[in-house]
């Protein structure tokens, strides 16, 4: 049976909130991407009740239409994919290149290993690529995320309710996504043509809709989203990766968290490699938002997961499962979307295409319109830059802060999952200083620069302030403040109008629960075959 796939876009107008779990005690957590069940959910509640039954069943619970997980957007149209967990960089060693122009670092093919085919040199330690996305030519993309603090009304009195503090965490307006539809061509050409329409224009998704979150523009797309290159399957083996989570049954029927042959539907006697597979699971529960409540757990193995397989002697092509219809079930909410044999895995490094190159139009162009509007409008366009700008530094910035506990650890011989000394590295009052200085010193960056590292006693960052982690052998030039000084000496030379900007954003950064983690050595152990 063949499918037919449909291509949208969904640009977030607000920031959108989609949680990792359903956990209500510890930070909150988003996902990197918009799940299927998003847009099953949006379709049914704009569908279904005017649906016969039976058609009804088929869109949604039978698996004959796919709304699948929308992906960041690397290129207009063209979606980036789940990290693949096979591939590898060695500790200490960074596997990501800045690229000129872009906003998006290139995975560097001769520093990735591939450790499906090959193993890490004696003495050195690989360590897992986790989370992001990378496309095809190789750029890795991690979605901008947003903390924010709300605080409970009572309805008696509608003020604050007393120990109501909690947070979200957010996707973060601006950025754009790519998910596709997927139709069986049994269905209804009349059905499909309802199903474009329900999906297309404004829409809310996420949690706290009605509140100042989760309103979104869907438009379709001409093409539908190009999906990873494969190579030729010239032997017995099959490679899998998942583009989506995958949830399995047993024999009966029971969830598996084992991906046996038997249960994708492979051919008798095939053999699940499991010392070339790499996977991580979770466990969610799903909002159902008819029966205003959550369904029961799903035990799935994790989107990017690697799962390798040694097949019969002469199998056909034939003989393997229709992936274009997916593996396991809730097919209809977007699980099980995979490739077999991704070109990107067929080496010992990683395989990406070349960029495309760039061409300019040195024809001549005729002068711009001068009008009120367009000039409101030019000064609304570099506000919006200006603060995409500011986020964008203030990210980098963060990033090697991290970075830099991690070279304190190998410095100081602390094993990567044992915390830090609070004394040594910033905390809330620490990061907060750092916004109060930058808010009182908006427009004033050499008042800024002065309180931040030049004002003796008084100074920010100064001996015993919470910076002084020692990240080498030179206790003077060795250590997290100077690592912080070091950052913004570049913002401060070459863009001052945007020190403060940065470090508001940077302290914000800094009381998000990516810190603490970083801080406490706090990393997520999930099983890995």
């Amino acid at each position: 049976m063949s499918a037919t796939r449909h291509a949208f876009r969904v640009t977030l107008e607000q920031d959108v909130i989609v949680s990792r779990s359903a956990a209500t005690a510890g930070e909150h957590e988003t996902l990197d991407h918009l799940p299927g069940s998003l847009f099953l959910g949006l379709a049914a509640g704009r569908l279904y009740a005017e649906l016969p039954s039976d058609q009804a069943w088929q869109v949604f619970h039978g698996g004959a239409v796919r709304f699948c997980d929308a992906l960041p957007e690397s290129e207009p149209g063209t979606p980036a994919w789940p990290v693949p967990l096979a591939l590898h960089h060695y500790k200490n060693e960074d596997a990501k290149q800045k690229v000129a122009g872009s906003d998006h670092p290139r995975l560097d093919g001769d520093r990735v290993l591939n450790l499906m085919h090959r193993e890490p040199e004696d003495g050195r330690q690989p360590r897992q690529l986790r989370g992001g996305h990378v496309d095809a030519c190789g750029r890795w993309i991690r979605p901008r995320t947003r903390q924010s603090l709300k605080t409970a009304i009572a309805p008696e009195t509608g003020r604050v309710e007393e120990g109501q503090l909690f947070g979200y965490e957010a996707l973060e307006r601006g950025q754009s996504f790519v998910f596709e539809l997927q139709t069986d061509d049994t269905l209804d050409d009349a059905l499909v043509q309802r199903l474009h329409q329900c999906l297309n224009g404004p829409a809310r998704l996420g949690r706290s809709r009605s509140a100042e979150f989760g309103r979104v523009q869907i438009e379709p797309l001409d093409q539908p989203p190009p999906r990873p290159a494969s190579v030729g399957g010239s032997d017995n083996t099959l490679t899998l990766w998942l583009l989506s989570d995958l949830a399995l049954r047993d024999d009966r029927g029971q969830p598996t968290l084992q991906p046996r042959p038997q249960y994708l539907g492979l051919p008798a006697k095939t053999r699940w490699d499991h010392e070339k597979s790499f996977l991580r699971t979770r466990s969610y529960s799903p909002y159902n938002g008819k029966r205003r409540g959550r369904d029961a757990d799903r035990q799935v193995i994790a989107r990017g997961s690697v799962l390798h397989y040694t097949l019969p002697a002469g199998t056909p092509p034939e003989a393997l499962p229709a992936l274009e219809r997916g593996l396991g079930h809730y097919r209809e909410a977007g699980l099980g979307q995979a490739v077999a044999r991704p070109q990107m895995l067929a080496d010992e490094s990683l395989q990406v295409e070349a960029p495309a190159a760039r061409t300019t139009d040195t024809g001549s162009v005729p002068p711009a319109p001068d009008t009120a509007l367009l000039r409101r409008l030019r000064r609304m366009a570099r506000t919006e830059f200006r603060e995409f700008d500011a986020d964008h530094r203030a990210r980098r910035v963060f990033d090697a802060l991290v970075e830099s506990l991690g070279k304190a650890r190998s410095w100081q011989g602390i094993p990567p999952n044992a915390p830090l000394a609070e004394a040594e590295v910033p905390g809330r009052s620490q990061w907060g200083r750092l916004r109060d200085a930058a808010n009182r010193h908006r427009g004033d960056p050499e008042g800024l620069w002065r309180a931040l590292f030049e004002a003796r006693e008084d100074a920010i960052v100064r001996a015993r302030s919470g910076w002084q982690l020692q990240l080498g052998p030179d206790p003077d030039r060795h250590h997290l403040g100077r690592r912080l000084e070091q950052e913004l000496e570049a913002i401060h030379r070459n863009a001052p109008e945007l020190l403060s900007e940065v470090v508001v954003r940077l302290a914000s950064l800094g009381q998000t629960p990516e810190w603490t983690r970083a801080v406490e050595g706090h990393a997520t152990k999930e099983p890995q075959a």
